[in-house]
């Protein structure tokens, strides 16, 4: 008798291990498949952030210190009548249409994603 017992006892808990691990398998997954939104939304999040630095990136060329565009344009001689020509010319509006259409392109490339 005590064989036969022993025998049960065993195989009850071989039953009980594999019902425990296949337990934790299905909690597991269950956590796994409720942070999954949780992670897609953290990866959107970080490439959002990641193409707004690089879009502050391309600002920063035209809008700092030395090598700025407004440094460029003082630096035009206003005696030689090129300022004059330049403002006659439609420098401003053309620069701010090219504005207007960078940045155009790239609020398009963020509403899609880069996928356009």
């Amino acid at each position: 008798m005590k064989f036969f017992d022993w025998m049960v006892d065993g195989i009850a808990s071989a039953f009980n291990a594999l019902f425990a691990w296949l337990r934790l398998i299905y909690e597991s997954m269950k956590a796994a498949l409720f942070d999954l939104p949780l992670v897609i939304f953290d990866k959107f999040v970080d490439a959002l952030i990641g193409a707004f630095n690089l879009f502050n990136g391309m600002l920063d060329c035209c809008m700092s210190g030395a090598a700025s565009l407004q440094g460029a344009v003082d630096a035009i001689p206003s005696a030689t009548g090129t300022v004059y020509f330049l403002d006659r010319a439609g420098l401003v509006p053309c620069l701010a249409c090219l504005g207007a259409a960078a940045t155009f392109r790239m609020v398009r490339k963020l509403v899609t994603l880069g996928h356009w």
